[in-house]
Parts: structure tokens; C-alpha cells; sequence
């Protein structure tokens, strides 16, 4: 949420409405496709009467979410086998 006030400089009341209207949208790995982004860039411009694009990547990182899925993937979705886990030591 704090990431959220600070990037697009809402409040925390309309950072709380905007992610649980977002949170919808989210996919089992943790990214969100292109259009999606955009369209809850142009929601976010619309509310706060921003006229000024805002480039995705300014918005948006997904690239630890994409790695952390493909590293499940290859260890098989077990986190027994996922040693890039903290939760793995915890788990044995």
C-alpha cells in the first residue's frame, strides 16, 4: 500500500479502493498481462484527472513475480525443492 501512496500519490483510503478493484485482476503466478496494466493505469489517470501518460514499466514490475514463478516451475512447484525460499529451511 505504502508503494502504491508513494508511485501514484493517492491517499491511503483511495490506494485501499484501488488495490482491492485491482486485486481482481491478478493471476495465480502474480503477473498481470499488458492490457490489463494499462487499463488500471487509464482507471487511476481518469480518478485523479491526469492527463499525462504513465509508462507501464513506471507503474509496474513483475519481473521478480516472473522469475520466482519459473524458479517454482523448475523445482516443481514443491518448496522442498526450491531452495531460493526462505520457507524451504522451514519446511524440511
Amino acid at each position: 500500500m505504502d508503494t502504491m501512496m508513494k508511485f501514484s500519490e493517492l491517499d491511503r483510503e483511495l490506494a485501499a479502493r484501488t488495490y482491492d478493484g485491482m486485486i481482481g485482476t491478478f493471476t495465480t503466478n502474480g503477473v498481470v498481462d499488458e492490457e490489463t496494466q494499462k487499463n488500471d493505469l487509464d482507471i487511476v489517470r481518469e480518478v485523479l484527472n491526469v492527463t499525462k501518460e504513465v509508462p507501464i514499466e513506471r507503474a509496474y514490475d513483475f519481473s521478480f513475480a516472473k522469475k520466482a514463478d519459473s524458479d517454482l516451475t523448475k523445482a516443481g512447484g514443491n518448496l522442498r525443492n526450491f531452495p531460493g525460499c526462505s520457507l524451504a529451511s522451514l519446511i524440511r
